[in-house]
């Protein structure tokens, strides 16, 4: 069922086109639903329902279906399109997206009318973006669907964390305890619901399934709970973010066998780290591919025990096993500095250290 905004009908595309705007319409081309906003570029579905609605943003349709199929089927739902496949560099077209994404989505609104915004992967980055846009021309973020999506940056707006296994993007394998930082990253309110899966092969309809009832209230304008902040600023957090890493990594390993590796972190920061409890910092080992995708997280993990001073040190003792049981491909074993639920030291300062290790049997 759908239904023509009235704003639809006096639009114009602007003859200034933008470069990606071709590369949208081939890879939207076989989308059903009806074309919205100045460029028809945004496909829409269930436009008479009269809910709060919703825009979905993702490299593809699987993800924004089954949301919109077993989550939101009582909203209206834009769907929007990444710049995945477009070029190597397509992040660095995020903002230029968002800033046109904006126009899109504002000519379907009415003043001062309230969105709920949504996304999967690099289409959570897009939103994130394009949040503030709207929110600069009047309108209220009712609420934040990220899926795998790890935020850095303060939101004005509530948000709810969709993770799946994937280290690179979940928040709940890149933590300990990732609600830790909601109540400084989202003072509106968050909550985290695991699914899974590993990323892309997440996106299965029993994980949005089971997602419903705990999702649409907070949809129909539920608030989420509000965690109380840590009383220290981000900018002052990560000042602590120097630390310099001291071990031998093995360069091979066998599978099923643990090797222990004795550690040596240096606070090189000009800040006291206080002991996990207080501080959050801990140490961390994980995976990468010899191309730099984040392959495992928390292969083991150390909790900072006492207060180091700048200057000083800590010792731990790690157990490291190889990460990928059906593979034996070259990677990188990496040891890194972790503000739980905040960031990663390397995210703002520096804290890590890797090693190229082979499996022999």
């Amino acid at each position: 069922l759908e239904a023509t905004p009235n704003s639809t009908a006096a639009a114009t595309p602007a003859t200034d086109e933008p470069p990606f705007l071709d590369f949208l319409r081939q890879r939207t081309a076989g989308w059903q639903g009806q074309r919205v906003g100045p460029h028809q570029i945004i496909v829409a579905r269930n436009t008479v329902r009269g809910a709060t609605k919703v825009f979905f943003a993702g490299n593809g349709l699987p993800a924004a279906q089954l949301f919109a199929r077993h989550i939101a089927a009582a909203h209206p739902i834009y769907f929007l399109r990444t710049l995945h496949g477009f070029h190597r560099r397509f992040r660095d077209l995020i903002p230029d997206l968002a800033a046109f994404y904006a126009d899109e989505i504002a000519s379907q609104l009415s003043p001062g009318e309230p969105v709920i915004l949504a996304g999967f992967c690099a289409g959570a980055n897009v939103m994130e973006q394009l949040a503030p846009l709207l929110i600069a021309r009047g309108h209220q973020v009712q609420l934040f669907v990220a899926i795998d999506k790890i935020f850095s940056a303060p939101t004005s707006y509530p948000v709810f964390y969709i993770s799946s296994h994937c280290p690179a993007y979940s928040i709940v394998t890149r933590y300990l305890n990732p609600a830790r930082g909601f109540g400084d990253l989202h003072p509106a309110g968050a909550e985290v619901a695991q699914i899974n899966g590993h990323h892309v092969r997440a996106l299965k309809p029993g994980n949005f399934k089971r997602l419903h009832d705990r999702l649409a209230p907070l949809l129909a304008g539920a608030p989420l709970a509000q965690a109380r902040a840590s009383g220290l600023s981000l900018d002052a957090r990560r000042k602590r973010y120097y630390a310099h890493i001291k071990a031998r990594l093995p360069r091979l390993m066998h599978a099923g066998q643990a090797q222990m590796v004795p550690v040596t972190v240096t606070n090189t920061s000009n800040e006291v780290w206080p002991p996990y409890d207080e501080s959050g910092i801990f140490l961390s080992a994980g995976a990468f591919s010899p191309r730099g995708s984040h392959l495992a997280e928390q292969l083991d993990s150390h909790r900072l025990a006492h207060a180091v001073a700048p200057g000083e040190s800590f010792e731990a003792s790690l157990a490291l096993r190889w990460p990928t049981p059906h593979s034996r491909r070259p990677l990188w074993l990496s040891l890194h500095m972790v503000d739980d639920g905040f960031g990663w030291f390397d995210d703002f300062g520096k804290g890590s250290l890797r090693r190229l290790a082979i499996r022999l049997r």
